[in-house]
Parts: structure tokens; C-alpha cells; sequence
């Protein structure tokens, strides 16, 4: 029985564990899961990663081939993600088959997109700066009034597909992709706030 199909998780030498991507992130948590004694197996486009040569099993294959994520991750008991810029069709395929995906697919539907997540925000009441989805560049971050931040909706990550409008000429290389707009904020305070949930639900 895959580990997926169970509400709590036994960690032992028989519970493979793999890791979508093979970033510097998945390495600092893998050498924690390796004091956990599990077989840890990581699927990334990368053979030079930082993952590649501390797991047990490395597989070559692109993050956002659905078919690739399945085919690698069929037989795994947990699957985690290193980066948010994954399949979650192949993510949701492999929870139905059993295999426990953490976090929820549905999860990570959601915050890949940054256009997404932020209407979540202003849905549930969340306060964020004032902000608009576009379709493409110029014109729109024009019409906006400057200075103001444009992010890629999807693909951007550590600080990639963001960058801050000021003048008309910034304006000349706004992203040409579907993009959200939001207001340039004076920044008092930067504080990071981090939640995590075990699989019994203990915060």
C-alpha cells in the first residue's frame, strides 16, 4: 500500500520519497530526510543540480511534462516539490493513483500563478496592494501611472519575472506575457511568515 493512502506517515528505510526539482532548497531538506533514513528519489531537467548527487536515484526530465512526472513518480510512496513551477497535472494524476503529494496539488494550482493567488487574497480579505492582470506590455503598464511592479503571472521565481516600473523608458521592456500590475508600495517592514500543518493537522 502506497504511503499516500495512508493519514499518517511511517518514515523508514521502505518509504521512497521524491523531490520535484533538485534545486539548492531540495538539497537542504533532503540531507534532513536522509538523517530519517528514507530513499529519496529526484526528478529535474538539470544532471548538474544540487540534488543530483546526494539522492538515491536521479532522473533527468522536464518539471512541467505531466506525462514525465507520472512515469517518475508512479511507484513513489510521497512526492514534495522543490519549486512551485511543476506539473500539478501530473501532480493530481499521481495522487489518484495513491501516492501522497505534499503539498496538495490543488495548493499549488493556486500560487503558481501570482494572478491567482492574489485575487485569492482580495477574495478572502487578505490585504495586498491594488493591482490588475494584463494580457501583455506597454500600453497597459502606461495606462497604470508610474512607478509600479510588474510580475509574470507564472515562471518567475527568486526575483526572475519581476521587475519595477518607473519611467516610460522602464516601460519599453515590460514583459510581453500575461502579467499582474500592482502599486509600488513604500515598504516599511519585510516580514516573512511561515505556517506549516503536519498530515494529522497539528499547526
Amino acid at each position: 500500500m502506497a504511503a499516500g493512502q495512508q493519514d499518517d506517515l511511517a518514515f523508514g528505510p521502505d518509504m521512497r520519497m521524491g523531490f520535484l526539482g533538485g534545486g539548492q532548497l531540495g538539497r537542504m531538506t533532503i540531507q534532513a530526510a536522509l538523517n530519517l533514513d528514507l530513499r529519496i528519489e529526484v526528478l529535474d531537467p538539470d544532471p548538474h543540480c544540487p540534488c543530483a548527487r546526494i539522492a538515491h536515484q536521479f532522473t533527468q526530465g522536464d518539471l512541467n511534462d505531466a506525462e514525465a512526472v507520472i512515469a517518475w513518480g508512479r511507484n513513489l510512496d510521497v512526492v514534495t516539490v522543490e519549486i512551485e513551477n511543476v506539473s500539478t497535472e501530473g501532480l493530481t494524476a499521481l495522487k489518484a493513483m495513491g501516492v501522497q503529494v505534499l503539498p496538495d496539488p490543488s495548493h499549488l494550482a493556486l500560487i503558481r500563478d501570482k494572478g491567482t493567488q492574489k485575487q485569492f487574497y482580495a477574495d478572502h480579505g487578505i490585504p495586498t496592494s491594488d493591482f490588475v492582470l494584463i494580457e501583455d506590455g506597454r500600453a497597459e503598464v502606461l495606462s497604470r501611472g508610474l512607478p509600479v511592479v510588474q510580475k509574470l503571472r507564472t515562471g518567475g521565481y527568486d526575483g526572475r519575472g519581476v521587475q519595477v516600473i518607473r519611467t516610460e523608458e522602464d516601460a519599453r521592456y515590460a514583459f510581453d506575457a500575461p502579467s499582474l500590475l500592482e502599486d509600488a508600495v513604500d515598504i516599511e517592514k519585510e516580514l516573512s511568515v511561515i505556517v506549516a500543518r503536519s498530515t494529522t493537522g497539528e499547526v
